[in-house]
């Protein structure tokens, strides 16, 4: 038993020594084929790299010929050996160089723009794989991705091309590489040349990457109607406003794109945000009690408000709210106080002015409901008169204040007020003639049938 495990073990060792040496012969063969098939690989990558470099020269005399040039590193390209291969991404970055300044020299803007970033691209991979095994190669991708960032503005100027022309991904694309472009290792490799931090200096001043993220946002919010993309801008801007008056439009904008995505928590959170960093803007707590009143939770918006009122007691938009909400929760008598502090602390306020008006009308339209329902139309109308009296002036002052027309409620309520008092006048009398005239204009400022 023994002598047949072993001769069966010898067998499978002389079995697979042949083998192997079948394999090395085969290498032996396919390595001749793969050498030959290299070189002749580089053999043609060099000469697509020849032509292009030939068809990319830019000077006195020399007419380069672009299209030949790109059409030879297209070919370079499909070629395994491209890959990673600085002395490609340099002489693909030399051709998009050339392209730039013709372009520019023509002033064919969008050709300026698409071959300063790829050209920038390219030089920026050339760095990449030349760094620590390539000096010469280093330095010519430095300056060329440099001369191609300084003459673009740090590639803002690319940005803004784009969306002369309406392309407003590449656009939104080239805006945000400017923000990030002097952090790519081919240009912070420079900042100890003088002429390049001179340049740095600029490109990432707080204040040029707040306005390449004003145009990021204004492109996703306006042109793209990306409201994710928006967001993402806004999210950077609101921690690198340059006032408040900035940083109050910028988390305005973000929670109203939170709302409009139906985002509740974010939408929520950003109210929050607001109230802390801009106690005194009313827009905030203001929204934010209407959310809390959406869920009937009545409570928490007191909450906030009244801290609100306690940080800034003579905003009378805070204390207008008050009101408001305290209407909301049917404690009128409150409401009314409320509504004529805030009158007292800002006297030309459309919305205080409103709010007072409101309150009379609706009290007289509850004092006509009540005696309505029991039949006794004289007496009702005898009872709602004077608040409706009472109310005619605090709207036709909301109207002259509420210059922007931006409350259409003011306007249905004039218009009715001032119907009820011509039928009472008579509407050929001169005062019913008067109050006519005036009603007409407040339909037509508010745009009413």
């Amino acid at each position: 038993m023994k002598k047949i495990i072993l001769s069966a073990l010898a067998l499978l060792l002389v079995g697979a020594t042949c083998v192997d040496v079948n394999a090395q012969e085969k290498t032996k063969e396919q390595l001749k084929a793969e050498a030959a098939a290299k070189k002749a690989m580089k053999k043609e990558f060099d000469g697509y790299l020849k032509t292009a470099k030939k068809n990319s020269q830019f000077g006195e005399g020399v007419t380069p010929n672009i299209e030949v040039a790109r059409e030879a590193i297209k070919n370079a390209s499909k070629l395994s050996i491209s890959e990673g291969n600085a002395d490609f991404y340099l002489t693909a970055g030399q051709v998009e160089t050339t392209a730039f300044k013709l372009a520019a020299l023509s002033q064919k803007y969008e050709e300026y723009a698409a071959a300063a970033q790829a050209g920038f691209d390219y030089y920026s991979k050339a760095y990449d794989a030349a760094v620590g095994s390539n000096a010469k190669a280093v330095a010519a991708a430095q300056e060329g991705a440099f001369e191609i960032y300084n003459q673009t503005s740090g590639l803002s100027m690319i940005g803004n091309v784009y969306y002369q022309f309406k392309d407003y991904p590449k656009s939104l694309a080239a805006f945000r590489n400017a923000k990030v472009a002097f952090n790519t290792p081919v240009i912070d490799s420079q900042k100890a040349k003088p002429e390049v931090a001179a340049v740095l200096a600029v490109c990432k001043a707080d204040s040029t990457i707040n306005n390449l993220s004003l145009n990021s946002f204004s492109v996703a919010q306006y042109q793209m109607n990306d409201t994710t993309e928006a967001i993402k801008e806004l999210l950077y801007l609101k921690d690198h406003t340059t006032d408040q008056t900035q940083l109050n439009q910028v988390l305005q904008s973000l929670a109203l794109d939170y709302y409009g995505l139906d985002d509740s928590l974010a939408f929520e959170n950003t109210l929050k945000e607001g109230i802390q960093k801009l106690p005194s803007e009313p827009w905030y707590i203001t929204n934010l009690i209407n959310v809390y009143i959406g869920r009937n939770d009545l409570n928490s918006a007191s909450v906030f408000l009244d801290k609100a009122i306690e940080s800034d007691p003579s905003n009378a938009a805070l204390v207008n709210t008050k009101g408001l909400l305290l209407e909301q929760q049917e404690k009128v008598d409150e409401a009314l106080k409320y509504y004529e502090k805030a009158l007292e602390l800002d006297p030309t306020s459309a919305s205080v002015n409103s709010s007072l008006g409101r309150y009379y009308f609706n009290r007289a339209q509850a004092v006509e409901d009540e005696y309505y329902n029991k039949k006794k139309f004289d007496e009702g109308d005898r009872q709602a008169t004077p608040m409706y009296d009472k109310a005619l002036p605090y709207y036709e002052a909301a109207y002259a204040f509420d210059t922007e027309r931006k409350d259409k409620n003011v306007g249905i309520a004039l218009r009715q007020l001032y119907g009820r008092k011509i039928a009472k006048l008579g509407s050929n009398s001169a005062q019913g003639k008067e109050l006519a005239g005036k009603r007409a204009e407040v339909m037509a400022a508010y745009g009413l049938e």
